[in-house]
């Protein structure tokens, strides 16, 4: 399966048993990149877990010294991916490090004026003392103050809804009254 970053940037093709390709094929297109172009390369890499590291790169010596290949030992073999990755991982070290030094920065400067002010710390501070509140659970967290509503919601449900009905009736009663003695004023008009 190959997998390529979009943009080709932290791609780096790794081509393993070349040595086992029948006799007359050719891997140059791809060891060239022009099969599947990869700003970072391709490297070819004889990955066998019953060779010896010795003995893998004897072999990878002498597949690289074939005449069809020859022109590409330079920038092929192990010996050049390690050096490949290693100049990758020191770039990536130097385009991230000023980042990190940054945010390390700004939390050290953040933590030292923390520290500078208990350096001036008094406990009978009214200031003081209401910072600390504000910063030490006066407020609940979200799913514990939703928890603690629901609750109390159930809890006033039941004589919220027959307070509501209570007010239906009542209203009713006064709708009634109104219409018989709009009625009985009526009828005395007539």
């Amino acid at each position: 399966m190959i997998r390529v970053h979009p943009s080709g940037l932290r791609s780096i093709g790794v081509i393993t048993k070349l040595d086992l390709m029948d006799e007359g094929t050719d891997a140059r297109d791809i060891l060239e990149n022009k099969l599947l172009p990869l700003l970072r390369g391709m490297q070819q890499k004889d990955i066998d877990g019953k060779k010896d590291i010795t003995a893998a790169l004897q072999a990878e010596r002498k597949f690289l010294s074939h005449p069809s290949y020859r022109y590409l030992a330079d920038r092929m073999g192990t010996a050049h991916l390690q050096k490949v990755l290693s100049q990758q991982l020191t770039n990536h070290i130097r385009d991230t490090l000023p980042g990190l030094r940054s945010k390390l920065q700004s939390q050290l400067l953040s933590i030292e004026k923390e520290v500078a002010e208990y350096k001036n710390f008094r406990p009978d501070d009214p200031g003081r003392k209401t910072k600390a509140l504000l910063q030490t659970g006066l407020f609940t967290p979200n799913m514990a103050f939703e928890t603690i509503v629901k609750r109390l919601i159930a809890q006033t449900k039941e004589p919220c809804q027959k307070c509501v009905d209570m007010v239906i009736v009542e209203l009713v009663n006064t709708v009634r009254q109104c219409t018989q003695k709009v009625l009985i004023c009526g009828s005395r008009l007539w």
